[in-house]
Formats: structure tokens, C-alpha cells, sequence
């Protein structure tokens, strides 16, 4: 678990406390109001949205921050910046050993995305493209049969050229 005392706000270096009201394990920043909550707590919060659950968080912060890779309050390791659901819009910051931080309001927008299922068209979606990517494949790959077939092909041929040249004097 997450010690709040050794874990400064990855946005703000401020240190992060427990969130109250939610999770111990989920903890946030007092002064930029971001969370920073562990991968299996966000498995829960999105299955519990998905089933028609629900999450308070504070009001979204207004205005767009420049690009900053910031780094997980766990190992310290810069995190990736992932469009939530591939297709949400809300972009996070993500750990793939600890968890994901949420710059304030970005939670709410997230469990909402879930709650609209949002997790559930993009993987279907996923599903989708996978069979497409798997036809494309079966494709190439039937194409390089004809290939290998045709190459095989101008081998015996060439071959038995030779053996002709070398009988026939050619």
C-alpha cells in the first residue's frame, strides 16, 4: 500500500493524503485535487459504474494543462500518458505496476465514460479489430503461399533447365 507520507503529488509535490470518503488505498492531493488510485481499486470503481454504481469527486479544474509525463508516487518511474478507453477523451497517467493518477475531475469523467458504456463499446470495438486484424493476416498469408508456391515453381523449373542444358548441350 501507498504511504501518503512518501508520496508527493506527482503534478505539485505536495504530499498526497488519503482521499476521504473512498478507498484507503486511493489517495489524493489537498492542493490540485488529483487522485492517484491503485489498479485494482479502479477494476472495482469501473465494474461497479459499469453495473450502474456511481463515484463523487470534486468539479473538474477548467483550462488545459501543457504536456508533462509525471511520475507514479509509488516507484517514481515516469508514467504513460493513455486516452482512457482508447476513445474517452480523458487522457490519465498511468503506472502499469501501482495504479493511475486522475488530475482533478478526470475520475468523475472516467466512471461516467464507463457508467455510459463506454468500456463496453471499446471492447467490442477491440473485438471487432481483432478479427479484422486476424483477416488481414489469414490475407498476407495466403498470399505468401502463392508466393512461396510460385518461387518453389521457378526453382524446379530452373532446375530442370539445367539438368537439360547439361544433357542437351543447351
Amino acid at each position: 500500500m501507498l504511504d501518503a507520507t512518501d508520496a508527493p503529488c506527482p503534478r505539485c509535490s505536495h504530499p498526497l493524503e488519503v482521499a476521504p470518503g473512498t478507498d484507503t488505498r486511493v489517495h489524493e492531493c489537498p492542493r490540485c485535487g488529483g487522485m492517484f488510485v491503485p489498479r485494482d481499486v479502479l477494476a472495482e470503481l469501473l465494474c461497479t459504474a459499469e453495473l450502474g454504481g456511481g463515484l463523487r469527486e470534486s468539479a473538474s479544474r477548467p483550462g488545459l494543462d501543457p504536456v508533462r509525463y509525471v511520475p507514479c508516487p509509488q516507484c517514481h518511474a515516469s508514467m504513460n500518458r493513455v486516452n482512457f478507453g482508447r476513445v474517452s477523451g480523458v487522457i490519465v497517467d498511468v503506472c502499469k505496476m501501482h495504479g493511475t493518477w486522475f488530475d482533478a475531475g478526470e475520475l468523475t469523467r472516467v466512471i461516467a465514460f464507463a457508467a455510459a458504456g463506454g468500456l463496453e463499446r471499446t471492447r467490442a470495438r477491440e473485438k471487432t479489430e481483432a478479427g479484422d486484424e486476424r483477416q488481414r493476416a489469414n490475407e498476407v498469408h495466403a498470399q505468401l503461399t502463392v508466393i512461396e508456391a510460385k518461387d518453389h515453381m521457378r526453382t524446379r523449373l530452373d532446375m530442370w533447365e539445367d539438368f537439360l542444358r547439361a544433357v542437351f548441350f543447351w
